[in-house]
């Protein structure tokens, strides 16, 4: 396994192993990355999500700032990192993780098995590049305007394509960060969002994330919010009003393991953004039984099983759904490569940790052994 030893992916991960007698070794990505034939023969390599480590973070924007012969400088980096929750080059981030994954899978090797390849994992982490893979299998997914370099085109592009409302993600972004629910009507904007805007470096605006999410309504700030957002890169794409249950709106994460929806948490919340860590509720899937239209759950996990037919190389991914408010359709929001800590969900007994290493167990052959 490879991520950060402190991470709770690794940590839960490697106490699910015990019971099956699988041994874990966790390796830091600047361990695996410094000396890939550490990974022996015959293992099964799992990356991990890199973790909040501000170290780690700093490694690999230094190593994407280098590829691309830009970014801040090491001081400058370290000044933004001890900034708490300051968003800092995700970009830069993004490039340097794939860098450090393919170094590791081609210095491995063909004899370790990897349960997702470098590719996959950063096409996950590409917002812009998963939803446009989606769209081309023909899966369920919200119409994007295109790509935008500041606030008065995404106005503008708003306004041809009809879309009063519009979701706008950080490009690599992940647990919401830097995301913004944008409506517009008769001249008005309202923004909801995890972004909060600080003093920069000169004339430059600072982003930081909140878990208190901040209600915009001045269009100088939501210019001000995008555009900061936009040195970054972002996708953008159509708000769907989501299904409301008990006055709440309404979505869904399913794990799929081994090609197989096995773990089903509905997220709730009272206003657009449903991740838990921001105030979001937890339910069951037997919530929707009596809102969604007949047929209608089992086209999402169908669309979920095919999401494994567009990354063919994970073992096991998550995937975020919405359900439109008539509950007559669905639609893919987002693929997460790392989305498979659902504490206390379980499925047949085990938790999530123990399906995948279950499951791993019967592919590899491992009861034979």
């Amino acid at each position: 396994m490879i991520g950060d030893p402190q991470d709770n992916h690794c940590r839960l991960f490697a106490a699910a192993a015990r019971p099956l007698e699988v041994e874990v070794q966790v390796l830091d990505y600047r361990e695996a990355f410094a000396d890939p034939s550490r990974l022996g023969t015959g293992s099964v390599v799992r990356f991990e999500t890199p973790g909040r480590d501000p170290g780690m973070h700093a490694f690999l924007v230094e190593l994407g700032s280098r590829l691309t012969e830009r970014g801040p400088t090491q001081v400058e980096l370290a000044k933004t990192l001890a900034q708490k929750g300051r968003i800092v080059h995700p970009d830069l981030w993004h490039l340097g993780l794939g860098h450090v994954l393919r170094t590791i899978r081609e210095g491995a090797g063909p004899t370790p098995r990897f349960l997702a390849s470098p590719q996959e994992i950063t096409a996950m982490f590409d917002k812009c590049a998963c939803h446009a893979k989606l769209a081309a299998a023909g899966l369920p997914v919200a119409a994007s305007p295109g790509p935008i370099t500041g606030f008065a085109e995404l106005e503008a592009q708003m306004a041809a394509a009809g879309m009063p409302a519009v979701f706008v993600k950080l490009r690599h972004g992940s647990a919401a960060s830097g995301i913004v629910a944008l409506r517009t009507s008769r001249g008005r904007w309202r923004a909801t969002s995890t972004v909060e805007m600080g003093e920069g470096e000169g004339r430059a605006s600072a982003l930081f994330n909140t878990r208190r999410l901040r209600t915009y309504s001045r269009p100088r700030d939501i210019a001000a919010i995008v555009d900061a957002l936009c040195r970054f890169g972002v996708h953008v794409e159509r708000w769907i009003p989501k299904l409301g249950i008990d006055g709440k709106s309404t979505d869904l994460r399913v794990l799929v393991v081994a090609g197989k929806p096995c773990f089903q948490v509905v997220r709730m919340s009272r206003g657009p953004i449903t991740n838990l860590h921001l105030g979001g509720t937890r339910a069951t899937p037997d919530i929707l039984a009596n809102r969604l239209r007949e047929g209608v759950y089992e086209q999402a996990m169908a669309s979920c099983v095919a999401v494994g037919r567009v990354f063919p190389e994970a073992f096991q991914y998550a995937v975020d759904l919405a359900f439109t408010s008539d509950g007559r359709k669905h639609c893919i929001l987002e693929v997460n490569a790392f989305g498979d800590l659902l504490k206390g969900a379980t499925a047949n007994g085990m938790d999530t940790y123990a399906h995948q290493l279950s499951a791993l167990r019967q592919q590899e052959g491992w009861d034979a052994r």
